[in-house]
């Protein structure tokens, strides 16, 4: 059923409850969703690019990730039951964070691959085949400086060719409003038998009428929200469906979810990562006192003063791409008293703890796992040269429950943990 995964989406996107998932800076510059983003900074260079699938010829470099002068692509293999597929660019299978973007499952999309503006050819082939096999173009797809874009494969599953809708999303959310803190979302509409769809949040239809084969952008609640409802355009009573409860949307983050199947008849979603334009500290500075009802979304204040106390504030703002794995205010509530405040009043030992909840590289969405949509595996080293090893809900071992990740700018991975990790080499 569509909502099975749609739920799914609220894991990543929104802190549902009962169920409740885990989950200032330089002058801010033009943005690659349309509203602002951090100055860029390319300390650390990550590993983009496109990479050949025969000849051993150069693929397509990237510099460090910068939402203002580059364009950032995705393709969304939103095919209900569909096959997997390999992304394919200029000719050859995308690499994007050192992982080959191939055998992207039906219902996923891919991570965000950086690229010099310009025009690119496109294509989606079953996983190992070649273009002669394509399932989608090859087509060309010009992309602007600042500005984001999916490629979604639209259709039914058994179609020999699928058809592409290419979204802006920049341009998409510029035409909503958006602003830095909106929580921004795209719903597209690829289930046959379903002329239209509104999603009503908290109450107030924010998708109205997402038209089979096409889009809509949206703003939703920020913040706390009671009911999300989705129902048959101009029909509120056919209401399939949606949760009865509350809800809570971060903050400063935009998702894209892709809805596909029959209707009436068997259908789906697929939901991308979370995406924003903020900074690291802006993004965890708007959790702070941001508790529902019946439960509470997580809360980073501790970690902040942390940053704050080393003296590291600029290195997350402006140093990029890292990933951070970073504490809630719960995990540090969790230490013995006497340690904590032991540990928050020494800065040197703080700036050790920062550093090894950052591991310096590019790790774009699907980058942690060896297929798309696959447990983590992975291991990646942090500031202070120690391992960390990433499984199936586990760093180290350790059962971190659900390890759901948010891209913020500039190719920063920040991903909340229930754990204070050891700051030890």
């Amino acid at each position: 059923m569509l909502w099975t995964r749609m739920l799914t989406m609220f894991t990543l996107l929104t802190v549902i409850v009962p169920t409740l998932a885990a989950c200032g800076g330089a002058p801010a510059q033009p943005s690659a969703n349309g509203v602002t983003a951090a100055p860029a900074a390319s300390a650390i260079p990550p590993t983009v690019g496109i990479a050949p699938t025969a000849a051993p010829t150069a693929g397509i470099a990237s510099t460090a990730p910068n939402d203002a002068t580059q364009a950032r692509l995705r393709m969304s293999n939103c095919i209900f039951n569909g096959p997997s597929v390999d992304v394919v660019v200029n000719g050859a299978v995308a690499v994007n964070g050192g992982r080959p973007q191939a055998n992207l499952r039906a219902l996923f999309a891919s991570g965000y691959v950086y690229l010099t503006p310009g025009t690119y050819s496109v294509a989606l082939v079953p996983t190992g085949k070649g273009l002669a096999q394509a399932l989608l173009g090859p087509l060309d797809v010009p992309l602007a400086a600042g500005h984001r874009y999916t490629v979604a494969m639209l259709g039914q599953v058994g179609d020999a060719h699928h058809t592409p809708l290419v979204i802006d999303e920049t341009a998409a959310y510029q035409a909503v409003g958006a602003t830095p803190t909106s929580h921004g979302h795209i719903s597209i509409n690829n289930i046959k038998g379903l002329p239209g769809i509104d999603i009503a949040n908290g109450g107030v239809v924010v998708e109205q009428n997402v038209p089979y084969g096409g889009f809509k952008a949206g703003l939703w609640t920020v913040g706390s929200f009671k009911d999300l409802d989705m129902t048959v355009s101009g029909a509120p009573n056919k209401n399939f469906g949606g949760f009865k409860g509350d809800g809570f949307n971060p903050p400063g983050v935009d998702t894209l979810g892709c809805f596909s199947g029959t209707y009436p008849g068997a259908n789906d979603t697929e939901t991308s990562a979370d995406t924003s334009a903020l900074t690291t500290i802006e993004f965890l500075q708007g959790w702070s006192g941001k508790g529902i009802k019946h439960g509470g979304s997580p809360t980073f204040d501790t970690f902040l003063a942390a940053i704050k106390t080393a003296g590291l504030t600029d290195l997350l703002t402006t140093s990029s791409p890292y990933a951070l794995f970073v504490p809630t205010d719960d995990a540090f509530a969790a230490m013995p008293k006497a340690a904590r405040d032991a540990l928050l009043a020494n800065p040197k030992a703080l700036a050790d703890l920062v550093r090894a909840h950052i591991s310096p590289g590019y790790y774009p969405a699907q980058s942690f796992s060896k297929t798309p949509g696959e447990p983590w595996d992975r291991t990646i080293t942090n500031m202070l040269g120690a391992k960390l090893v990433l499984g199936d809900s586990t760093i180290n071992g350790a059962a971190m429950g659900d390890l759901n990740s948010f891209f913020v700018a500039n190719g920063v991975r920040v991903t909340s943990i229930p754990v204070v990790l050891p700051a030890a080499k």
